[in-house]
């Protein structure tokens, strides 16, 4: 039973009690957020291969039958960091269950499987579902949120991203190479997704899109590694997405929005805010790589920041978060 204090509300949880399904690296890392705000507490951990003796203090279970984790009668929420084919079933299974999820991208990997989670969220409003989508943690992203609230970049005509993976043995001899056909939009530009649609929300478009696995350089992959997608929207803006996984280059990040009284781009982990055509000298707001690329470089504080917010929603039992639908739909428009 899971410990409860007395609020103006009812009866509120102290702590959230958790369970890590897939414990490698994001597992761990996600594992390590959780414990780090003092809100949650691992009760298990759930992975098909041996974890090794790196487990959480606490962990009353650990094996790898993900039923037998769901069934834990303290347990009130899980994090999924499996393989991307695993994502789906386990997310229905949790949220039938009446677990909150926090879920690695993407959620599912088809359309009719989104429907579902959607529909399983639609009956069951107390459950919180977040998925790791931390770019939008970046505080030049934070900022970029609040400028295009204001209106001080003017109306937005455009967004345009590359998302540069510049790490091909990640396809072709890790878990991933496993997984085909494997998205570089679902897998990577997803990210972007997630962003652009925060630049230009609630709006329908249509999207084209080109690609081509020339990055391959013949090996048996199935798998496009650099997509293009366009995508025009009903009020006429155009957003541009690339997934590059093929980039012979360090793995980074090129997003630009450009708006009728301003421009913001952010590359290389810094951003910088335009709003006039002179030099950059004179008109520039810099956000430096100081304050930016450290903390996204690690993996460190923008995903401590999105873990910290699911364990609130999930202890208020409500989410300030909009469900991880609308970015992951976006991908899926661009595979089709």
């Amino acid at each position: 039973m899971t410990n409860t204090a007395r609020g103006k509300g009812g009866d509120v949880p102290e702590r959230l009690r958790v369970g890590i399904v897939g414990y490698g690296e994001m597992g761990k890392l996600h594992a390590r957020n959780f414990q780090a705000t003092n809100l949650a507490e691992i009760v298990g951990i759930c992975d098909i291969a041996d974890t090794g003796p790196d487990l959480p203090l606490g962990a009353r279970f650990v094996g790898s039958d993900y039923q037998a984790l769901l069934e834990i009668p303290e347990l009130d929420a899980v994090c999924i960091s499996s393989y991307d084919s695993a994502h789906f079933s386990q997310v229905k299974l949790a949220l039938e269950a009446g677990k909150h999820v926090f879920c690695e991208k993407p959620i599912c990997r088809a359309r009719h499987e989104l429907e579902i989670l959607r529909w399983l969220v639609e009956q069951n409003p107390k459950l919180v579902f977040h998925c790791h989508l931390p770019m939008r943690e970046i505080p030049a992203f934070r900022w970029l949120a609040t400028a295009i609230r204001q209106y001080d970049l003017g109306r937005i005509y455009a967004v345009d991203g590359d998302y540069l993976w510049g790490r091909l043995s990640k396809l072709t001899e890790g878990w991933r190479a496993k997984e085909q056909p494997y998205s570089a939009m679902q897998g990577a530009a997803i990210h972007l997704a997630d962003l652009m649609l925060m630049c230009l929300p609630g709006r329908s478009y249509r999207v084209s899109v080109e690609a081509n696995d020339i990055s391959l350089c013949g090996r048996r992959i199935d798998a496009q590694t650099f997509v293009a997608a366009i995508y025009r929207f009903e009020d006429g803006a155009i957003g541009r997405l690339s997934a590059n996984m093929g980039a012979q280059l360090p793995h980074r990040h090129r997003f630009a929005v450009y708006g009728t009284l301003g421009t913001f781009l952010f590359e290389n982990g810094k951003a910088v805010h335009w709003s006039s055509r002179v030099d950059f000298g004179t008109s520039g707001e810099w956000y430096k790589k100081s304050d930016l690329g450290e903390w996204y470089d690690d993996l460190g504080l923008e995903s401590a920041f999105l873990v910290q917010r699911f364990v609130c929603d999930a202890l208020a039992g409500c989410s300030f978060s909009s469900p991880p639908f609308d970015a992951t739909l976006a991908c899926m428009a661009a595979d089709e």
